[in-house]
């Protein structure tokens, strides 16, 4: 870290082990390397960190919904003309974002149908289908919530392994998206 290479350069200063000019010579050449590696528009971060950052920052939807889908959204379009790996990365994450709401709206949408048509069949028929129509209300609620429920246990585990694949250097792409953007 930066503040520690500066204060151990102080402290051998300080001992006269260094002179003022070979401290100063020095600490240019540590603020210029630090500076090396943190790139512009990254928020001070180098771009491992900030592919790291584009994956966590879905987390946010689990405190709120909509920010937690809009600023993945914003960190990806921040950063992805200045460096290709963002770019990348952020479409593995867009695309993973954009399948889960996809998920979503089909377990909704089958779900419902289901459960709409268990109370259909038990108003029409009114007795001769009771058990068959009671089953059919009950899958479409477990549909339901079987569908979120994984969905939302995909959304909590996929980007924590994103981040941790992009610390190690490789890049992720989410098992299940569907790939809208190449």
């Amino acid at each position: 870290m930066l503040p520690d290479e500066l204060q151990k350069l102080y402290d051998l200063y300080e001992q006269g082990a260094i002179s003022e000019a070979e401290y100063s010579e020095i600490k240019q050449r540590l603020m210029k390397h630090d500076v090396a590696q943190k790139p512009d528009g990254l928020l001070g971060f180098d771009v491992k960190g900030y592919k790291a950052l584009l994956h966590a920052s879905q987390y946010i939807g689990h405190v709120a919904p909509i920010v937690g889908l809009v600023v993945p959204i914003i960190l990806w379009s921040h950063a992805r003309h200045l460096h290709p790996e963002v770019d990348t990365e952020g479409k593995h994450v867009m695309n993973w974002i954009i399948s889960e709401i996809v998920y979503i709206v089909m377990f909704l949408l089958l779900g419902f149908g289901v459960l709409i048509f268990g109370v259909v069949a038990a108003a029409a028929f009114k007795r001769a289908l009771g058990p068959l129509a009671s089953l059919a209300v009950m899958s479409g609620y477990g549909i339901i919530y079987a569908g979120i429920g994984l969905i939302a246990l995909a959304g909590t585990i996929f980007p924590l392994i994103g981040v941790l694949r992009v610390m190690d250097g490789k890049s992720f792409k989410y098992p299940l998206a569907i790939r809208f953007l190449k």
